[in-house]
């Protein structure tokens, strides 16, 4: 207060107070003002501190109680495991006979527990069967099993598939793009064309083949699958030099970056939600592939629209089916051999006796309409 008080004597303020009925320097008003001021400013402090308190008190006792996966939280990074933490494991039920590609993570580790817990408590790894749900992705679930199969390739990698894409054509912010989110740099050096008017990365089978000869490389590095994973993701440079770094340990034992370091546990979740997906109430099948042509084209198509409109297809299904195609022509300079797919068009059965009536008026109604232009054949 008195700081106040010599503050205004230094700068030479003069004060008019008309309670005090004197104008100028007067140091009982100055005094008499400055106290007022005080009383008032600690009235308001004690307002909004009686109005925050009162409603952090009902905050408190009205909210629902957290849900078990806010628990992650409570996992100390040392690895120490609170009673809250022992909860959380209790409630993911960390699995102890889940490997990946054929070789062994350690479940025995408790880090190793936590960081599975951690990721595991999102709900959408658990959401992760009901992909299987649509038909294009279902088709390509199994398509891809099929193809590391052929590519000796673990069929685990699928589940590397779905943490990158969810097993959609998806572009991220660095610029990877496809189901099997490759870089451009990267696809062309493993074979995919990317350019203007087609990108590879959008091929499916080609993008998968791919992502295979990347993994084999990896692995050839490495020696060890799991590392080949991180690898996808990190780059089998950068983790070369990690392993350089701290030679003798493992993924799971390895300081990495907060992406790659759950990477492996973003894929063992999913791939725990893969096998057991009645468990999270998806009863999981393999549905029909829908009946599809291929058409071999070595030459240029000038317009797509009028190419898909000349097979007697919507440009729409031919987009569909073709997301490799990213222009609206297809120029081919090198006259490469393309396989175009387009949807099979049913054949209608043979009609017999249509009539076509001499005039349709608005006054009737359409299945009258209909019985009046057809007479399909009677069913035998």
């Amino acid at each position: 207060m008195f700081r106040f008080i010599n503050y205004l004597k230094r700068i030479d303020v003069r004060i008019e107070c008309r309670n005090f009925g004197i104008s100028g320097w007067n140091y009982p008003a100055v005094k008499y003002l400055t106290l007022k001021t005080f009383i008032a400013f600690i009235g308001i402090v004690c307002s909004f501190a009686f109005t925050f308190t009162i409603r952090g008190y009902f905050k408190a006792t009205t909210a629902d109680p957290a849900p078990p996966h806010t628990l992650a939280s409570a996992i100390a990074v040392s690895g120490e495991m609170s009673r809250e933490a022992e909860d959380m494991l209790a409630y993911v039920k960390v699995p102890e006979d889940l490997p990946f590609a054929g070789e062994p993570v350690p479940w025995h580790i408790q880090p190793v527990r936590r960081r599975y817990a951690e990721e595991a408590a999102g709900e959408a790894y658990w959401l992760m069967p009901s992909v299987l749900l649509e038909q294009d992705r279902n088709n390509m679930y199994y398509e891809c099993r099929r193809i590391l199969r052929e590519e000796k390739v673990p069929v685990d990698f699928v589940y590397l598939f779905m943490a990158e894409s969810t097993l959609r054509n998806r572009v991220s912010p660095k610029g990877a793009a496809g189901v099997c989110q490759m870089m451009p740099d990267a696809a062309r050096t493993f074979g995919l064309e990317v350019n203007n008017e087609v990108d590879e990365r959008y091929h499916f089978e080609k993008a998968v083949r791919a992502a295979c000869a990347y993994l084999k490389k990896s692995h050839g590095f490495f020696d060890n699958w799991t590392m080949a994973a991180a690898a996808y993701n990190h780059g089998y440079n950068g983790m070369l030099r990690k392993r350089a770094a701290h030679p003798g340990k493992s993924y799971y034992e390895m300081p990495l970056n907060a992406e790659t370091s759950r990477y492996m546990y973003r894929i063992l979740c999913i791939k725990e939600a893969m096998r057991n997906p009645t468990k999270f109430g998806y009863a999981v099948k393999r549905l029909p592939k829908s009946d599809m042509q291929k058409l071999k084209v070595d030459t240029a198509i000038t317009n797509l629209k009028d190419f898909a409109q000349h097979h007697g297809v919507e440009y729409a299904d031919l987009k569909r089916l073709n997301p490799w195609l990213v222009s609206d022509k297809l120029s081919n300079p090198e006259r490469k051999t393309y396989t175009i797919q387009l949807p099979v068009i049913p054949v209608l059965e043979e009609q017999e006796d249509v009539h076509v009536p001499v005039a349709v008026t608005d006054t009737q109604s359409i299945g009258n309409i209909q019985q009046r232009l057809f007479k399909f054949r009677a069913p035998r």
